[in-house]
């Protein structure tokens, strides 16, 4: 606990490390989950890493990686999982809850993509998905079509998924 506290910069996010090179959502759901796991949030100054997560939050309802940057279905997850981690989701409004769920919404095609006009990718049928999932609203999405999406990228011959179809 005073490893993560030790690490929270004061916009609220956290760093990789003491010498605070990367600092972004990625961290303060790692943070988070820390803290979850041992039911001890004494170190981390929870206001504040809620001010972060508001702060990222873009004019499209999506949430970025860092202020100011764009929004991004990992990063969307990211934010949303340390808000219900640490007992905080309800700083958002409906309306906000609503219009988060739109943006995510929108990322699916067949599978989903992380950001507007960008390819879908298999990593996001898990982001976006679990998004959704903490937003009480995966039955907005179409199940099937992610499904035969994920399947499409099943490597048959090594195992495992890849991020396309017909991708090794």
């Amino acid at each position: 606990i005073k490893g993560v506290a030790s690490v929270q910069q004061e916009d609220g996010s956290f760093s990789a490390t003491l010498q605070g090179n990367e600092h972004d959502m990625r961290f303060v759901y790692c943070a988070a989950c820390i803290c979850y796991m041992l039911d001890d949030w004494t170190g981390v100054d929870i206001d504040l890493m809620v001010k972060y997560i508001r702060a990222s939050i873009r004019y499209d309802y999506g949430i970025s990686q860092d202020v100011e940057m764009e929004s991004h279905g990992g990063t969307t997850f990211c934010a949303l999982a340390a808000l219900q981690l640490s007992n905080r989701l309800n700083i958002l409004s409906t309306k906000e809850i609503e219009r988060v769920k739109r943006w995510l919404v929108f990322r699916q095609e067949d599978g989903f993509n992380g950001r507007p006009n960008k390819r879908v990718d298999t990593c996001y049928s898990f982001w976006i998905t679990s998004a959704l999932k903490i937003l009480n609203s995966l039955e907005l999405t179409d199940y099937k079509q992610n499904r035969d999406y994920i399947m499409s990228c099943q490597n048959d011959v090594i195992g495992g998924f890849s991020k396309w179809p017909g991708v090794n």
